[in-house]
């Protein structure tokens, strides 16, 4: 990559009574500082653009968002079918990849499942399921509608050889799985009870083999094997120190599964040395006994090592004893052996691989980042961008370019996977823009902190729990320098075509500079919000009215928390909502408030992030924001609540830490709080 080079080892300042000037030494270190303190100027009018911007108009979106495909079953004009999270819709896909149906799916969608005579299609907005058949093999027809009512949204959905029908619902932390008869039969819309299994938190992915389902978790750091037609319905755990990506599964006997699984390295963040130590991305493979409940880990391998970062899309042939691999931050796929793990071949493709749909020796991934379909075969790949996305808000060349520098590695493409020094690109951390449920040491004496989404930042500064960067401007400058800690290069640098030649799929030509990368990392950050609260948003397609709990509940955030929360639309302005107004904000699609100030607080979290406190944080999708606190010492609401000492001293959160001490809010309060707080 082409270089910007940083500040010299010398900086003369002069002084004009002087009738020689004098060189004055500037220690490498200060200059810099201060050049670094220039570019952040330069960039500042950006951010204030960017914040007018965000503060008049919804961002562009996140495009088509292609998030699922499968081989379809059967003959005739369509070969794939496809499902696109941004268009919320279902699609049938011919040879070439060019769109033969489209057909309505659930808000959200992002489950998709194919059987012999149904395509099952689930989105995490709602907690409806639409199966559909291919008639004259080209034509989408809708068979039945069946809405779970104590549901919240489904991620992911996966059909058993026998039919079993299993669906991951992350809120409620369940797989909710229909036999074959309740759902093969239906039709119409009608209401189904579906049978519910306790699973790791942050599910987002399920795959199906016979008599077991496994599912992926990122926050809850596990694989759960759910094992079914059992009395005892306790998933087998495959457990972690971090976050999985990606999961698949093949029986190798009726009583035996072997599991392989993408997650980062099993091993805690190192933030000592002022980078980012221990999170390569690792691909894992394990055998579980399904009659037992034993596991047994086979392999475990570095594919960061093999240039493959955050590792979404695996797909096993255990009678080739080979496992694919490709990664969402990396543009190569790589096949291994399953037997010990050796790099069998690699063939070149695109970053941004979030499913495949395997046909022989083909392989054509959905890819949200390139909002297209890619084919891969024989060492050729072919991108087809995805058809109709243009009745979606235009994404700019800078968002693009942003989204990119997120989740790939062309922020930080030099460092290497060595000892403790890592691999990665941001969502190693902040899976899709959120968190990785990780509390991790910080470098600084004994203080520990959870991770932050980077999702909504754009009225929310300044930014994080020690409130050092004050806009995106200095964050930009200071994330950029942390990705590239130690990785002997310039954090300032360019980027041509020749670089990244897959920066031609996302419409982008020619040369970006290092100030050019940093807007387009503003930029995407500025213009990508939280995705919606599915329960808040159901209820504004309601009526838009708080429950009596709810009520209760907003009246006691009001008197309770709110002096610290605030009801703003920018946590550093100065103007709160009127308490008459919030209903109307948050059951709304985008619920905007921040219910955060840009204070330091010391509620008692200990240790403190700052001499001061920490930053009061944002409330906004608070429910999907675990572990909780700083320190995450809280592993739910509910403890949040009981923790809660408010009297004569003031307010704090961890009331435990005093003898004998309870908490002030009475069960019932909780309990409307609590129903106030999910909706945020």
């Amino acid at each position: 990559m082409s270089l910007k080079l940083g500040a010299g080892l010398l900086a003369p300042l002069f002084f004009s009574c002087s009738a020689r000037p004098t060189a004055v030494e500037v220690s490498p270190a200060d200059a810099e500082s201060r050049l670094n303190e220039a570019r952040v100027v330069r960039l500042r009018p950006v951010d204030r653009e960017l914040r007018e911007r965000a503060a008049n108009a919804r961002g562009p979106g996140s495009g088509a968002d292609p998030w699922a495909i499968q081989p379809l079953l059967g003959t005739g004009r369509a070969r794939f079918v496809g499902l696109l999270r941004g268009l919320s819709a279902v699609v049938l896909l011919d040879d070439e990849l060019a769109e033969v149906a489209r057909a309505p799916a659930p808000a959200g969608a992002m489950g998709l499942a194919v059987s012999e005579d149904a395509i099952v299609v689930a989105g995490e907005l709602s907690p409806e399921v639409r199966v559909f058949a291919v008639e004259r093999g080209e034509q989408l027809a809708l068979k039945s509608t069946l809405r779970v009512p104590d549901a919240d949204g489904f991620r992911a959905v996966a059909i058993q050889p026998d039919g079993t029908l299993g669906a991951v619902d992350p809120r409620a932390e369940r797989l909710r799985s229909l036999a074959a008869s309740q759902w093969r039969r239906a039709v119409g819309t009608q209401d189904v009870v579906a049978a519910a299994t306790p699973i790791c938190r942050g599910a987002f992915e399920v795959v199906a083999a016979p008599g077991a389902f496994a599912v992926a978790c990122s926050s809850g750091h596990a694989v759960d094997v759910v094992r079914t037609g059992r009395s005892d319905s306790a998933p087998v755990r495959i457990n972690l120190d971090g976050p999985f990506f990606g999961v698949t599964a093949a029986a190798l006997s009726p009583s035996v599964l072997t599991v392989a699984a993408g997650a980062v390295e099993d091993h805690p963040l190192d933030r000592t040395q002022g980078s980012f130590g221990f999170v390569d991305s690792f691909v894992y493979v394990a055998r579980v006994d399904l009659a037992t409940g034993g596991v047994t880990r086979r392999l475990s391998i570095n594919v960061s090592e093999l240039g493959i970062v955050t590792p979404k899309v695996l797909h096993l042939s255990p009678s080739k004893d080979e496992l694919q691999v490709a990664g969402y931050g990396t543009p190569d796929i790589v096949t291994l052996a399953l037997s010990d793990g050796r790099q069998l071949s690699r063939e070149p493709s695109a970053p941004g691989a979030r499913a495949v749909a395997q046909t022989g020796d083909r392989r054509v991934f959905a890819n949200p980042l390139l909002d297209a379909w890619v084919s891969v075969k024989g060492g050729r790949t072919r991108v087809v961008p995805v058809a109709g996305a243009d009745v979606l808000p235009p994404r700019s060349d800078a968002h693009r370019v942003g989204e990119a520098l997120i989740y790939t590695t062309l922020m930080a493409p030099w460092n290497k996977a060595e000892g403790r020094l890592s691999r990665f690109t941001c969502e190693t951390c902040h899976f899709e823009g959120g968190t990785d449920g990780r509390v991790h040491h910080t470098g600084r004496e004994n203080v520990h902190a959870t991770t932050k989404p980077i999702l909504g930042l754009v009225n929310n500064r300044p930014h994080f729990s020690r409130a050092l960067d004050g806009d995106l401007a200095e964050l930009a400058m200071n994330e950029f320098r942390a990705a590239n800690a130690k990785s002997e290069h310039d954090p300032y640098f360019a980027v041509s075509g020749a670089d990244a030649p897959w920066l031609s799929h996302l419409g982008v030509a020619g040369a970006r500079s290092a100030e050019d990368l940093r807007i387009a990392f503003m930029t995407y950050l500025a213009e990508t919000p939280f995705r919606p609260n599915g329960r808040a948003l159901r209820r504004s397609q309601q009526g838009g009215r708080f429950s009596e709990s709810e009520r209760r509940g907003a009246e006691l955030f009001k008197q309770r928390c709110e002096g610290c929360h605030q009801a703003k639309l920018s946590s550093d302005g100065s103007e709160r909502v009127p308490f008459e107004q919030w209903e109307r904000y948050v059951l709304s699609a985008d619920g905007p408030l921040v219910w955060a100030d840009a204070r330091y607080e010391k509620t008692g979290i200990v240790p403190y992030v700052h001499e001061r406190g920490a930053r009061v944080p944002s409330l906004r999708r608070v429910y999907a924001k675990w572990p909780y606190f700083t320190n995450g010492s809280a592993q739910s609401l509910g403890s949040v609540l009981e923790q809660v000492r408010i009297d004569e001293a003031g307010f704090r959160h961890d009331a435990r830490q005093e003898a004998g001490a309870k908490g002030t809010l009475r069960p019932d309060e909780r309990d409307a709080l609590r129903a106030f707080l999910e909706l945020l």
